[in-house]
């Protein structure tokens, strides 16, 4: 084959590799996720109501909880808890995280900063991004697509936060570019669906809402 055939066949692959593997990543439309960033604009704290659907490997029934998650990005804490009243509840508050079970009237802390966090647990105690430094920093794009009324951004979170995750997609509206919910695939295969029933902007954050009263609690390792 002479030069001007080895070019062409060199065009000519690049061209089928394109077509084969369309461009995610680094080549994904970050457009999407600039306009979700803008509606975080003057936020400083956030209240969300959801529902969750969890489908674990170890169990052939998916389990269903309904919650709330508190944000406060002044001091970085975060507060998770599901059912009503809270049966289990997760705070992250002076750098340490704190998993309590009301029935059991046990708790365990772990630092919030250690590899020993839940799967999946860690990305979302570090709360959600606000601009795009911050959303670069924490996570890396793997695709962005649509389905429905919805755009998914498949990301995988960074560093401590994407131990055990084998995907963190958030879901946006694509009326409002707005976080509709997230669903999370461990690596184990286990999956966890999470939607948005409210969320609450700025919402007020009671005294000791990331302190949960434990005395009579007894300590212990889950």
């Amino acid at each position: 084959m002479d030069s001007s055939g080895r070019h062409l066949a060199q065009i000519t692959f690049t061209c089928l590799a394109l077509v084969t593997f369309p461009l995610v990543g680094d080549g994904a439309d970050m457009s999407v996720v600039q306009r979700w960033m803008s509606t975080n604009s003057g936020v400083h704290s956030i209240k969300i109501d959801f529902s969750q659907t969890r489908t674990m490997t170890s169990i052939k029934v998916p389990i269903r909880q309904s919650g709330s998650i508190w944000l406060n990005y002044r001091s970085n804490q975060f507060r998770w808890q599901v059912g009503n009243p809270p049966q289990t509840i997760v705070t992250k508050h002076n750098g340490q995280l704190y998993i309590i079970r009301t029935a059991m009237k046990k708790y365990e802390r772990r630092s919030a900063s250690s590899g020993d966090v839940p799967h999946g647990l860690m990305a979302m105690a570090s709360g959600f991004p606000r601009s795009m430094s911050e959303f670069q920093r924490k996570y890396s794009v793997q695709s962005i697509g649509t389905t429905g009324s919805t755009y998914e951004v498949v990301t995988l979170p960074k560093g401590q936060a994407g131990r055990g995750v084998k995907t963190f997609t958030f879901i946006l509206g694509r009326d409002d570019y707005r976080l509709r919910g997230m669903e999370i695939i461990l690596s184990d295969g286990s999956y966890v669906k999470t939607a948005f029933n409210r969320v609450t902007p700025n919402a007020g954050i009671p005294g000791n809402l990331f302190t949960p009263d434990i005395t009579g609690f007894k300590e212990t390792k889950f």
